[in-house]
């Protein structure tokens, strides 16, 4: 078994005995284990299931779109239904942008008490997901002349003896 995080934050459980439904119903389904669990996590959109349940739908290729079909039970538990590839978005069900607009708010004002003890007043964020690394500037083009990598794995950039920015490589796991 395995789980993901929905974008309300709730566990979503991918049990053996549902990935064995769907792909034994859906031979074509077996190669899209891990986009599965990525399209719950970072779904491009958020459909309107029915009775309750949301379809998290992650765009795979022009015109290829993973839905996943899963239900929240609970803050504390969900579990995915199915799962099939589509030529097609239904984008009249779609429910995503406030919802998806209230998870990054309250993330943002989550991470607020920590950022307000920088002591720079600007910052520009630039995270690149697929390397998994957060980019922090403390001006809009920071030039850094010099790094320093510490053993925890964040870079330290300078331009002269002034602190522009961070690279902190794993950002996901910290």
């Amino acid at each position: 078994m395995d789980i993901a995080y929905s974008i309300n934050e709730v566990p979503i459980r991918l049990t053996e005995e549902r990935w064995e439904h769907i792909i034994s119903n859906k031979p074509y389904m077996e190669s899209y284990y891990g986009d599965v669990l990525e399209a719950i996590e970072n779904p491009t959109w958020i459909l309107r299931g029915y009775a309750g349940s949301l379809i998290a739908v992650l765009s795979i290729a022009k015109l290829k779109y993973l839905h996943v079909v899963y239900k929240e039970v609970s803050i504390n538990d969900g579990f995915i239904i199915t799962a099939y590839v589509s030529r097609k978005v239904n984008k009249g069900m779609i429910m995503g942008k406030e919802i998806l607009e209230e998870k990054s708010i309250g993330f943002i004002l989550k991470a607020i008490p920590q950022l307000i003890q920088i002591p720079k007043t600007c910052m520009w964020l630039d995270y690149d997901s697929e390397a998994d690394v957060l980019y922090i500037h403390f001006e809009e083009k920071p030039n850094s002349n010099h790094s320093e990598m510490r053993e925890d794995g964040i870079m330290l950039d300078y331009k002269d003896n002034n602190l522009v920015g961070l690279t902190i490589l794993e950002a996901s796991q910290r």
